[in-house]
């Protein structure tokens, strides 16, 4: 599950009236259904439309069929082959529908990650990490935590080239009415150290952006190495040394 990780695309949903992150998502699939021509796909590895396939499902029935997909965020946990094989649905426009509503519904709460700031301390044994969104958010963060979503903070040494440590953040992060979580993370023997924020539905990740944190000299000394020296005079001496990346 951890291992697929997408970015997406940002795009902004404007309208007039309060809209939720589902019913955006539900109302973006639907356009696209039309404007995108999604309820109608090439069949895999034709460049071409079989005109045949229309004669027991027109057009008209496709758009509805990708309408149909459109509601599989109704349910926690997508119900995409069941839903498709329903009598009177063409199953390719209502997959279709199926990926893109999961696609707007993620693309909003990836828009969400980009505004998440964190305050770090570093403890004896661990890093605080404080998540915080913004007021201005709260109505969208309340919706998308009371979905089934998982969040994990993220960390790893900066210089490392090994892959993320995953912790994840309380059941109850982000619910609530509460814009904040808090989390510790191991703490790593490192001068500075990457974190970012992640969320885990139906098996897609989204990640925000990385912040980079230098750990202060109380919590890991820097380490030099004395590497040659030689005496000048009586009164001077040549010293060379190596140090860190950071010291620089």
């Amino acid at each position: 599950m951890r291992d697929a990780l997408f970015i997406f695309c940002i795009f902004c949903i404007c309208g007039n009236s309060v809209a939720t992150v589902f019913s955006n998502s539900l109302k973006t699939c639907q356009i696209h259904c039309s404007e995108r021509n999604l309820a109608f796909p090439l069949a895999h590895g034709k460049f071409t439309w079989n005109q045949d396939e229309l004669a027991t499902c027109d057009y008209s029935c496709r758009v509805n069929s990708c309408h149909h997909g459109c509601r599989d965020l109704d349910e926690p946990l997508s119900k995409c082959e069941s839903r498709c094989t329903e009598e009177g649905i063409a199953f390719d426009s209502c997959t279709q529908g199926c990926h893109a509503v999961e696609h707007a519904f993620l693309v909003q709460v990836q828009e969400l990650l980009h505004q998440v700031s964190v305050t770090i301390d570093a403890l004896e044994q661990s890093l605080r990490l404080r998540w915080q969104f913004p007021e201005t958010v709260l109505s969208q963060v309340q919706e998308v935590a009371a979905a089934d979503v998982s969040w994990y903070a993220q960390s790893r040494p900066s210089l490392a080239k090994n892959g993320w440590r995953w912790t994840p953040l309380h059941v109850t992060a982000f619910r609530n009415s509460t814009l904040s979580s808090e989390v510790h993370v191991p703490l790593d023997p490192t001068s500075q150290v990457q974190v970012r924020l992640a969320f885990v539905y139906r098996s897609r990740v989204g990640v925000s952006r990385a912040i980079t944190y230098q750990m202060p000299l109380r919590v890991v000394p820097s380490r030099i190495e004395l590497t040659s020296q030689l005496q000048l005079s009586n009164d001077k001496v040549a010293i060379c040394w190596k140090g860190e990346p950071s010291m620089v």
